[in-house]
């Protein structure tokens, strides 16, 4: 923010070859194709500013998109509680479960892929008039 504070964070999780990403790990998951997908997660949004808005998180989704790219990779997958899929869908993502839910970090959470290529026009139409 103007005052250098850090306002939000998350994780991005790369593959690499002989370890499986946190997503697979905790649900006994293969997500294909092996080794082109990216784990994203743990997302935080200072709570003063998550309550107001929108746009910090969503711009945390959309930076973490944009470092997964100049990665080279365009797969994204993660998890998410129950709340946070309606969340996500409620921004213009399109989220599939790829499996049941499991408790993980205390939480009951899906196994999630992230469609971000897919979600773009509903993205657009939605965040590219500038409203929060």
């Amino acid at each position: 923010d103007e005052q250098n504070r850090v306002v939000a964070t998350g994780r991005i999780v790369l593959p690499v070859e002989g370890h499986l990403l946190p997503t697979e790990e905790a649900f006994g998951l293969l997500i294909e194709p092996q080794g082109e997908v990216v784990d994203i997660g743990r997302f935080t949004v200072t709570h003063d500013l998550a309550v107001k808005e929108n746009r910090y998180f969503a711009g945390m989704l959309g930076f973490c998109w944009l470092e997964a790219r100049a990665q080279g990779y365009m797969l994204v997958c993660g998890t998410a509680s129950p709340g946070m899929l309606r969340h996500y869908r409620r921004l213009g993502f399109l989220v599939s479960e790829l499996g049941p839910p499991h408790v993980y970090y205390g939480e009951e959470r899906f196994p999630c892929w992230y469609d971000v290529i897919g979600s773009a026009q509903v993205l657009l139409k939605m965040w590219g008039s500038g409203s929060s």
